[in-house]
């Protein structure tokens, strides 16, 4: 991955900014400011809703900057390619797990996991989550923070 940005990140992100996927429509990010959150849509940062980019680079931007991710592209928690720019970039990667429903219903899987979610945006290391409706958090990846060794 090069170190040149093809979006148009802001300069400075409060603690709690998300990035949200365009898959998401244009209605959950309200429902997320309400939550507390900082949300960032994507078509703020990329011309054309990023529509003509890969997944692949937009994850690392958005980890590169800083931002949590949120999404419902089920894909990205199969697709070996971005599973591995998950992993590569350190990205937090919160995926509700279905993408046929309206905005209502995903802002209430999102609040059903959102104190799980905060808790995991603030700790270092990447992760890919998928987010249900009614069963637990599936976590499909989890960086472990390296611990310090010591000598005895």
């Amino acid at each position: 991955m090069s170190g040149a940005t093809v979006g148009n990140w802001p300069p400075s992100r409060s603690p709690n900014g998300i990035f949200v996927d365009r898959c998401l429509g244009k209605r959950l990010p309200y429902g997320l400011s309400v939550l507390g959150l900082d949300p960032l849509p994507m078509r703020e940062v990329y011309d054309d809703d990023g529509n003509a980019l890969e997944d692949v680079l937009w994850i690392h931007e958005a980890a590169a900057h800083g931002y949590p991710i949120i999404t419902s592209d089920k894909a990205i928690a199969s697709n070996p390619d971005e599973i591995d720019a998950v992993r590569d970039s350190g990205a937090k990667v919160f995926v509700i797990g279905r993408n046929d429903i309206p905005a209502a219903q995903a802002g209430l899987i999102i609040g059903r996991h959102f104190l799980t979610i905060r808790r995991r945006m603030r700790r270092p290391g990447g992760c890919l989550w998928v987010l249900h409706a009614v069963k637990p958090i599936e976590k499909r990846h989890e960086e472990q923070p390296r611990r310090k060794r010591t000598n005895r």
